[in-house]
């Protein structure tokens, strides 16, 4: 029984460590605005920091090696609240589509034709949320067996649990839950008392 009490502590408290170690932050350019490249292939997109390239290259890096040190991860954060960010879209391999919901992007991408590595370029620009918003990016054009893993997130503001910022324990879910099981009812009453209550409960509250 301690064991699985050792064992269920370690992955309430280092959770948030493992997701973090998975996610990655665009850079701005002078006119501060975000610019990512998109390529869709079977059964993914790869994603590259535009500004981060020019950057590199600016300091004699060359290109391909500038763009092997800009490619992010499926999860990109720390994006600023209402910041404009460009998309440049292209797919790799077959007709692919990209869907942003809550910017109202919804792109169709077309295969490359002889001799080109990819397809037609598209670009967008579009504004980003002027509040904390978990954004998914997914391809809406069935491509195989594989479609279903066609996705991104785009993690937009610093108020969120995973945001790339620094967690503040006393509003991390998880502390509640260990510091229930251990002090029982009234250690959420002593918590309450002297921090604000963690979103989840500020929205009950609120209801």
């Amino acid at each position: 029984m301690r064991f699985q009490v050792v064992l269920l502590i370690a992955i309430l408290i280092f959770a948030p460590s493992v997701d973090a170690s998975e996610e990655s932050t665009l850079t701005l350019n002078d006119q501060e605005y975000y610019r990512l490249e998109i390529i869709a292939y079977q059964f993914n997109f790869t994603l590259y920091d535009l500004n981060l390239v020019d950057t590199l290259q600016d300091q004699g890096i060359d290109l391909q090696s500038a763009r092997e040190q800009s490619r992010l991860t499926n999860t990109i954060t720390q994006l600023d609240l209402g910041r404009s960010i460009e998309l440049v879209v292209m797919s790799a391999d077959a007709a692919h589509g990209l869907i942003i919901d809550e910017l109202g992007v919804s792109l169709e991408l077309d295969p490359p034709v002889a001799n080109q590595t990819y397809g037609a370029e598209q670009v967008v620009i579009s504004d980003l949320p002027s509040v904390d918003s978990t954004i998914r990016v997914y391809c809406n054009v069935y491509c195989g067996d594989g479609h279903s893993e066609m996705q991104f997130i785009l993690e937009v503001g610093e108020g969120r649990e995973f945001g790339g910022q620094q967690i503040n324990p006393l509003r991390d879910w998880r502390v509640w839950v260990l510091f229930g099981m251990f002090a029982g009812g009234a250690g959420f009453v002593i918590l309450l008392a002297v921090t604000e209550p963690p979103e989840f409960l500020k929205r009950y509250l609120d209801r």
